[in-house]
């Protein structure tokens, strides 16, 4: 196989790494020995500019120069394939950085006596930040810190992680920050965070925006004794970011999440989590629902301002939770009503909208013809506020009603098994029975109990929660009753995770026959519930 050449002339600032040019040129020639050099050796180069003007080549020249020379010749030798991806992760995380910082200096070029320090520090708004980079390979064990089991990612990730707070423990003041790359820790969901928070919240999605709706930051008392934020010593770790990069023609795209430390002595502000987005189009989770709802209003302005001039929309309206922060939860995502913008369109603007934040909040766009009317009524009015939220739940219980409605009416005659259109009917009303199921669900807990679930079963756990008393309220629903909603929650995951066409109608069948008697029992219930904690008047809605 034919190496592509790495062209020496292109690498000027490389070049001044090397006291000599005898050293340049042996550097050069043992690196068109390797397969990748001609990605990483140019991405070095065009970092190497932005870290010298921030705290001088001299400095830069101290810490990477032997390091890049070992790095080659351990490609070369087999003993580390990854050292040289390693290295330029560490340095484009590094670069970045230093581009947005008002001070910059890499540490290891004034080591303390005998005191690990991190990679570097720098200082933005008044606030001091320290900064360890972990490419592909732990440097002690030179080894790639990946498993095809899933915990066993997470247990490599722990272990490759163990000496961390050490080189952040002369300064447990500052925001200490860790950065891994996406080749350090694999499949995100079931290595960094269960790694972090413990093997409770072990995810099994790969997709990042599927993955941003369903994690939250679990509060302190909820860490697993087997996690990382758990560990006394780790209270100096502010966060931990989890980095994707890939290299285009045009440059290299970076993406990824932070992960705050609900014990950390220094919790991450906002300004420095404005610079990693900035910087490396990282998004943090905030720590708490209320950190989340602030973020969320925060973000609104931007987000009228882009779906307006980017996407053309006419309308832009919040809706929902996102309105009033008794409805909101550590799950809530931004509800905006648009008009304007084709639907299928809607997946890639949403898309869209979550890169423009610096939070991993995402956002749910939906057409402005989609919305229930009684919902437009209460907007057009410039209402604000979903001050009764028993009011709120009759009106979603009145929308099931006319879902099944539509949906009856759609297949009278049409045989599903055969019928394509009334498959997909059938199965999109089952999907959006439970949706406003759990709405009402959601909403009733977030008031009585004030936060919903933890971990990537909470959809399971409410309806567990649901059933119970509590101190506050009776059960919601009924043992009977949760049973039959977790098998529509089953669909609704099934639903989503595979191919409407693919559906077998002979599985949903059971579930669309019996969906007329769900709907009435789940009202039931319901109202009864309403009787028992509301005013009479809210509860009959007015009968």
């Amino acid at each position: 196989m034919t190496l592509p050449v790495v062209q020496p002339l292109a690498l000027e600032n490389l070049k001044t790494l090397f006291p000599s040019e005898a050293e340049w040129h042996q550097f050069i020639e043992q690196a068109q020995q390797i397969e990748n050099a001609s990605v990483w050796l140019p991405l070095l180069d065009a970092c190497i500019p932005s870290l010298a003007a921030k705290c001088g080549l001299d400095a830069v020249q101290k810490v990477y120069s032997s390091r890049l020379k070992a790095a080659v010749q351990q490609r070369i030798s087999g003993q580390n394939e990854n050292e040289l991806e390693s290295l330029a992760f560490e340095v484009l995380c590094l670069s970045k950085l230093a581009q947005v910082s008002d001070e910059f200096e890499l540490l290891e070029s004034q080591p303390s006596k005998g005191q690990p320090t991190p990679d570097a520090a720098f200082r933005l708004a008044g606030h001091e930040c320290r900064v360890e980079i972990r490419g592909p390979t732990h440097p002690a064990t030179r080894r790639a810190c990946w498993s095809s089991n899933l915990e066993g990612l997470s247990f490599r990730l722990r272990e490759s992680l163990c000496e961390v707070p050490s080189k952040f423990a002369a300064s447990p003041e500052t925001v200490n920050l860790v950065l891994l790359s996406h080749l350090a820790a694999p499949w995100l969901g079931a290595s960094v965070v269960p790694a972090l928070y413990g093997l409770s919240f072990l995810y099994s999605s790969h997709d990042p925006l599927s993955f941003a709706r369903e994690f939250s930051v679990p509060l302190p008392k909820e860490l697993g004794e087997d996690a990382l934020f758990a560990q006394k010593g780790w209270r100096v770790v502010s966060g931990v970011g989890w980095v994707t990069y890939q290299a285009l023609p045009d440059g290299v795209h970076l993406f990824g999440f932070v992960f705050p430390n609900p014990k950390a002595f220094k919790p991450i502000p906002t300004c420095i989590v404005v610079a990693l987005h900035k910087a490396l189009n990282l998004h943090l989770f905030p720590a708490t629902k209320f950190e989340r709802f602030r973020a969320a209003q925060q973000m609104l302005p931007r987000f009228d301002e882009v779906l307006r001039k980017k996407f053309g929309a006419k309308k832009v309206i919040p809706f929902g939770s996102v309105r009033e922060i008794a409805f909101w939860h550590r799950y809530s995502d931004i509800d905006l009503a648009i008009d304007g913008i084709d639907e299928a369109r809607l997946a890639d603007v949403e898309a869209a909208l979550f890169e423009v934040s610096p939070w991993a909040i995402p956002v749910h766009l939906v057409p402005l013809s989609h919305i229930p009317e009684h919902i437009l009524k209460r907007l057009s009015e410039g209402r604000t506020q979903m001050s009764d939220w028993s009011e709120e739940v009759l009106k979603d219980l009145a929308e099931l009603e006319e879902l099944l409605q539509t949906m009856q009416a759609y297949c009278a005659g049409k045989d599903p098994s055969t019928d394509l259109g009334a498959k997909t009917v059938i199965a999109k009303t089952l999907h959006d029975f439970y949706e406003t199921a759990e709405r009402i669900l959601r909403r009733i807990v977030t008031v009585f109990d004030e936060d919903l679930p933890k971990g990537p079963d909470w959809h399971k756990q409410l309806l567990e929660q649901a059933a119970k008393p509590t101190d506050k309220r009776t059960p919601i629903i009924s043992e009977e009753l949760k049973a039959t909603l977790d098998e529509h929650r089953q669909f609704r995951h099934l639903f989503r995770t595979i191919y409407f066409f693919k559906l077998d109608y002979e599985r949903m069948k059971p579930l669309a026959e019996r969906l007329p008697e769900v709907v009435k029992r789940l009202r039931s219930e319901l109202e009864s519930f309403l009787k028992r904690h509301c005013e009479p008047k809210a509860a009959v809605n007015g009968e």
